[in-house]
């Protein structure tokens, strides 16, 4: 059995369902189709759900670069599994991946290590951090009021723009599958051009041995890997970006949000 998959929702108060990839039937017994347009919370343990309403706010409040829930996910049957969600976060939607539980295995404990921050929602609406970079006053100062991050259900403040893609695991140079709007803005991509292309064409020559490295690693771990690297816009006028971000991976495909790199100006 495939115990992974992706899932991306919208950033409002509700956490609409955009996408879900394949293997979710696997482990829910739902059909992708079926969960586009849903509520996400409809889809948790409702003893779960007050604690994901506050991690979700966080979330999308502090554009957290990554992050991973614990939770029970609602199957089909009407069943509930365990699953941990690593979410990253890219301006207007909620990117996942999405894990059933196994709190021994390697693959948990380098996720849990890798990750900002790691949350466990508790049935009395609470939520314990359990792991992850940050210390703990910055993580309880994170989870704050919903009604301070919502506006009629959407986000009161603007976001960074970052933007996402979905490349193919199985390819050796990780065909691009999906790529969001922005990428069009930040660096210059032909969005309606794009599928099929290998993501490693976009990597500078001096990036490229590292970024095979650090990808080989997500793909092997399922883990979060942070990556910066000079994102090639024109190579014959050698015009390049320098981009920042981080990766998960999942049987479905790798998930990398993206933006670009502060730009620091030396003075004397």
């Amino acid at each position: 059995m495939r115990d992974n998959w992706i899932t991306i929702y919208d950033n409002s108060a509700d956490g609409k369902v955009i996408f879900a990839s394949d293997n979710i039937t696997e482990v829910t017994g739902f059909e992708p189709a079926e969960l586009v347009g849903r509520e996400a919370f409809s889809l948790y343990h409702p003893d779960d759900n007050d604690s994901i309403r506050k991690v979700h706010a966080s979330n999308v409040h502090n554009e957290k670069m990554s992050s991973m829930s614990t939770y029970r996910h609602k199957c089909k049957n009407g069943d509930y599994v365990l699953v941990e969600t690593v979410v990253i976060y890219c301006y207007d939607i909620l990117t996942t991946c999405n894990y059933v539980y196994k709190k021994d295995s390697i693959e948990h404990k380098m996720r849990a290590s890798t990750v900002d921050e790691v949350y466990f929602c508790l049935p009395n609406g609470t939520v314990k951090k359990t792991g992850g970079w940050r210390n703990n006053k910055e993580v309880k100062e994170s989870i704050l009021p919903i009604d301070v991050v919502w506006e009629n259900r959407q986000i009161r403040r603007p976001q960074e723009r970052r933007f996402c893609l979905i490349l193919n695991r199985f390819t050796d140079m990780l065909s691009i599958v999906y790529a969001s709007s922005l990428a069009t803005e930040l660096v210059s991509m032909d969005i309606n051009d794009i599928y099929g292309k290998p993501f490693y064409n976009y990597v500078s020559d001096c990036d490229l041995n590292s970024m095979q490295s650090q990808m080989n690693l997500a793909k092997e771990r399922d883990m979060v890997v942070r990556l910066r690297f000079d994102w090639i816009i024109d190579r014959e006028k050698g015009l390049t970006e320098q981009v920042e971000g981080v990766t998960s991976c999942t049987d479905d495909g790798l998930l990398m949000v993206l933006r670009l790199s502060p730009k620091f100006i030396m003075t004397l």
